[in-house]
């Protein structure tokens, strides 16, 4: 059934089997399944630019691959051929009543009983690479195909890795048939530099190439202006005394999204031909970025489904975990902490937003990133679940380390923090028992009376008896809720009723002997623990009563709550 609602974990399930694909062919045929799947459409095809025609390369849910196989379409006829040519979607409600099709349409509409269909140009850097046609054999209203969903789903296909590397294999393979020395020509340039990139020696070598042939010296910034690469002219002349150079800026972008800054220096200014062709030359390097960052993406998102399994805890394949582990480079014998972080009390007070924003968590990812080897995190209920390297083996190393990434998500967002240490981890079972304590420290350091307080597992003391519940803030707020009533008396009026219960638990309810402590007389201190059962409406008499005081009394001391005496 069409919808044009679709849910977003059928999506995401959607772009994951784009994300399995391995070749160029298996991106395309990984994109027509998911359409069809993600649509309920009753077949799906791409129609694959071949020069001037295009043909099917893929297919799923037609029933003549006879036909299929056959069908050619010149670019620029009919609706698909338009959509390729002007790079536009259409949508057809009704293929028996559409005017805009032709005759070369007929061979497949009528032969698979085609009716109704969406075409979504798929878009390379120099030109459209085909169509994917999405149809459905009775008719549908336009308004009802999930459009939005099916173009992020192509972009999301044309952004991948092995898609780009196609495009850069094929200009590569355009340069190859050229001169190996094209001498002053330049117009050869962007290959030569495609060709290069695809090599071993990579983008400072491509850098390097264009240093070389435009005489000059290359910088690429990222959007932040941090310098990337760098690549001078090999034995260039320097430059006269007092000569400025001539800076030339082009911006490496893929669409309106900025990835890079291109800055080429000389002493003299580029010619109109110079300045073509850097800006061709930008466009390969914005082939070269987008090829790193989904590597980058995809080991990130495989590294935290990885690390979130051994958190969940159950993991029922532990050879089948480790082979993933190989596969993205992780090492699961070296010590990692598992980290909760949340927003400090005071924070939740001044907005009342218990949960991290998406800012707070690109924050602390980032912040993560830069001072851990290898880091995972996600969010998890208001928290985000961070899964680091830990430069040491001590509970010091990881705490320092946390106070960091705290510290430096602090600064770049105002948001004031918390965060719960749970073990290091060096075996796979320990993981889940370490997000167990990272919650409880977690909910014991929001209360603290200072923002960014970190809490380790060696701070939980009793608490750690409580690790094995569902809820750890909840059973903490349990507890000291026994103290409640007190701590308001003692914040209202300045009185001391929770340090003297402590002192008198801790001297074994002796009274004289909390009373020397307290350095009060004996008839005080009577008065006081009068007052205490009033106000707490209990009797210290009882068993049951003291037990529950004194536990909440150990929590309380562990966990010091803003406000308390």
């Amino acid at each position: 059934m069409i919808t044009p609602d679709i849910p977003v974990r059928r999506f995401a399930n959607a772009c994951w089997w784009l994300l399995r694909a391995l070749t160029h062919d298996g991106i395309v045929e990984a994109l027509v399944d998911s359409a069809r799947e993600l649509t309920g459409a009753d077949a799906a095809f791409f129609a694959g630019r071949d020069g001037d025609d295009l043909r099917i390369t893929a297919a799923s849910g037609l029933s003549n691959p006879d036909l299929a196989r056959s069908w050619r379409l010149p670019v620029g006829a009919g609706i698909t051929g338009w959509c390729v040519a002007h790079a536009k979607s259409a949508t057809i409600g009704d293929y028996a009543t559409d005017p805009r099709r032709t005759s070369r349409d007929t061979s497949i509409v009528d032969g698979e009983g085609v009716r109704s269909g969406v075409v979504i140009p798929v878009r390379g850097f120099t030109d459209v690479l085909g169509a994917l046609c999405v149809v459905h054999r009775t008719p549908v209203d336009p308004a009802q195909w999930p459009l939005e969903a099916l173009e992020l789903l192509v972009r999301q296909a044309a952004s991948l890795d092995v898609v780009v590397v196609f495009e850069l294999q094929r200009m590569a393979e355009k340069a190859a048939t050229s001169p190996a020395e094209p001498g002053p020509t330049i117009e050869v340039l962007p290959g030569l530099l495609a060709r290069r990139l695809a090599s071993r020696a990579g983008l400072g070598g491509g850098l390097q190439l264009l240093a070389e042939r435009l005489a000059g010296s290359v910088v690429l910034a990222g959007p932040d202006g941090a310098v990337l690469e760098r690549a001078d002219t090999v034995g260039a002349a320097p430059p006269a005394e007092g000569a400025d150079a001539v800076r030339t800026d082009v911006t490496v972008d893929a669409g309106s999204t900025p990835l890079a800054e291109l800055r080429f220096s000389r002493q003299r200014p580029l010619r109109c031909a110079e300045r073509r062709v850097l800006e061709q030359c930008a466009s390969v390097i914005a082939l070269e970025l987008l090829r790193q960052r989904s590597v980058f993406d995809a080991e990130e998102r495989l590294g935290c489904e990885l690390f979130r399994e051994l958190v969940d805890g159950g993991v029922e394949d532990e050879g089948g975990l480790r082979h993933r582990a190989s596969l993205l480079g992780l090492n699961l014998g070296v010590a990692r902490a598992v980290l909760r972080v949340g927003r400090h009390l005071d924070s939740v007070k001044q907005d009342g937003r218990a949960g991290l924003g998406d800012s707070d968590v690109g924050h602390l990812l980032r912040a993560a990133r830069t001072l851990s080897r290898t880091a995972a995190g996600w969010i998890s209920a208001t928290d985000v679940v961070l899964v680091v390297d830990v430069p040491g083996a001590s509970e010091t190393d990881v705490r320092q380390l946390a106070r960091k990434l705290l510290r430096a998500a602090s600064t770049a967002g105002g948001t004031r923090f918390a965060a719960g240490i749970g073990r290091l981890c060096t075996e796979l079972d320990e993981y889940p028992r370490a997000a167990r304590e990272a919650e409880m420290a977690l909910a014991m350091a929001r209360v603290r009376p200072l923002p960014n307080e970190v809490v380790t597992r060696g701070e939980l003391g009793i608490c750690a008896l409580l690790v094995t519940s569902s809820d750890a803030g909840e059973l903490v707020n349990l507890v000291l809720g026994v103290l409640a009533p007190l701590l308001a008396v003692d914040t209202r009026s300045g009185s001391d009723y929770v340090h003297t219960l402590s002192v008198f638990h801790a001297c074994d309810r002796h009274v004289a002997t909390a009373a020397q402590r307290l350095h009060i007389h004996v008839n005080t201190l009577r008065h006081r623990l009068r007052k205490i059962e009033q106000i707490l409406d209990i009797d210290l008499g009882d068993a049951d009563t003291r037990f529950m005081l004194e536990f909440a009394l150990r929590v309380h001391e562990t966990v010091r709550p803003a406000g308390a005496a």
